[in-house]
């Protein structure tokens, strides 16, 4: 295996286990890479899988891309582990070795814009106020990555089949390909409130069609609980354990999931439909991996052809699937009132009249809609709560 840009990450290293320099391999133990000393690594050793996987946690100079072959050398077992240290900032000349280092985005701005990949207590993914593993199918193979801020930076790590694939697009999980927008004083005083109170909030771009889709074709037609709860048991039923040393699982593969009869998934919260839609995506999973690097309007294209994949379904998936900045969920049945509430004073509305509000907006609307669920904006709400009985005991 070859390392990326001719870089390796030295360091203590368990024996038998080695790390790739360009066209050279490098066993020495003592920190050294070509025989220049690299201060400042730290590294631990996990077991996963019965196998020693290597960890690169931070590295103090900037090595760029790295990668490193842990495990069972002769038996040709082992684990991928890749690290990249995304950002490093570095105070303005001038200031005092005491002061903290200028950060360009809060951590809970990388925190909000990383949420919704989480869905519910999902097993696919875990997400701290200083942390981001997600595990999830490239189109390289399984992989699992790791996100960890501070403020002396953004850190990613891979791993597994997919590490690679994962690590060149850690940045955009964190939602530094979003450009971002400022919205004018003509725009809702909502909106530019909200645009005050978060200046740094960012749409992530996961990359990751076929993985959002599962989960949000889940959340057809049933409330947030119920759907949460059923893509944690598809997952605990039909998944795999993830490559790395957090216990995480992978979404179903496709090739298992097509396969599935209705039938089995109704003990698990998924109805007919829903089910249905899910071995349809399933069957095109080859082309939806072709299009995690593509432009929103090309997925919306193809997905608009898919039997159970309508405008729900596509909004509620690209803002983070694939970083809309313009995806509105129409058919929800609480954005609607939100917008209508928040935009227009009205408590209730229609999906024309959320759009005709948002419309001035347009191109950013996915953006707007982004904003004021950061300021915590809710339509009013009615009636008394009702208890939902699960799907499973109908």
């Amino acid at each position: 295996m070859l390392g990326v840009g001719g870089l390796a990450v030295a360091g203590e290293i368990e024996s038998g286990a080695k790390t790739t320099a360009g066209a050279g391999e490098h066993n020495d133990p003592t920190g050294r890479v070509n025989g220049e000393l690299v201060e400042g690594s730290m590294q631990s050793l996990h077991q996963f899988s019965g196998e020693s996987v290597q960890l690169v946690r931070t590295i103090e100079r900037d090595l760029g891309d790295a990668i490193v072959w842990a495990g069972d050398l002769e038996n040709g077992h082992g684990h991928i582990v890749a690290g990249r240290r995304l950002h490093r900032p570095v105070p303005p000349v001038g200031y005092g070795s005491t002061m903290a280092p200028t950060v360009t985005r809060r951590s809970a701005q990388i925190h909000r814009t990383l949420a919704p990949h989480r869905v519910g207590n999902d097993p696919t993914t875990l997400l701290t106020h200083e942390s981001f593993w997600r595990a999830t199918i490239t189109p390289e193979g399984p992989g699992t990555l790791h996100l960890q801020w501070s403020a002396h930076g953004l850190d990613a790590e891979s791993f597994g089949p997919g590490a690679h694939w994962l690590l060149e697009r850690a940045e955009h999980y964190a939602g530094s390909g979003d450009p971002g927008h400022r919205f004018d004083q003509h725009a809702h005083p909502a909106i530019v409130s909200a645009q005050r109170d978060h200046p740094e909030l960012r749409l992530s771009n996961g990359h990751c069609l076929y993985h959002t889709l599962l989960p949000t074709v889940i959340g057809q037609r049933v409330t947030a609980v119920e759907a949460h709860r059923s893509w944690r048991r598809l997952c605990q039923q039909y998944g795999e354990p993830a490559p790395g040393p957090y216990p995480l699982l992978l979404p179903p593969r496709p090739e298992v999931l097509r396969v599935q009869p209705s039938w089995r998934l109704h003990p698990l919260g998924i109805d007919r439909r829903r089910s249905d839609a899910l071995a349809q995506l399933a069957k095109h999973a080859d082309r939806l991996f072709a299009l995690d690097d593509a432009l929103p309007q090309q997925a919306t294209a193809l997905l608009a052809h898919i039997p159970g994949i309508g405008p729900w379904t596509i909004g509620a998936a690209l803002g983070h699937a694939l970083g809309d900045a313009d995806a509105v969920a129409v058919g929800d049945f609480h954005l609607k009132n939100t917008i209508a509430w928040t935009l227009a004073g009205e408590p209730r509305a229609s999906d024309d009249r959320m759009l005709e509000l948002l419309e001035p907006y347009r191109g950013q609307r996915g953006r707007v809609i982004a904003l004021l669920a950061a300021q915590g904006a809710q339509a009013p709400k009615y009636g008394a709560r009702q208890r939902i009985l699960p799907m499973e005991r109908w």
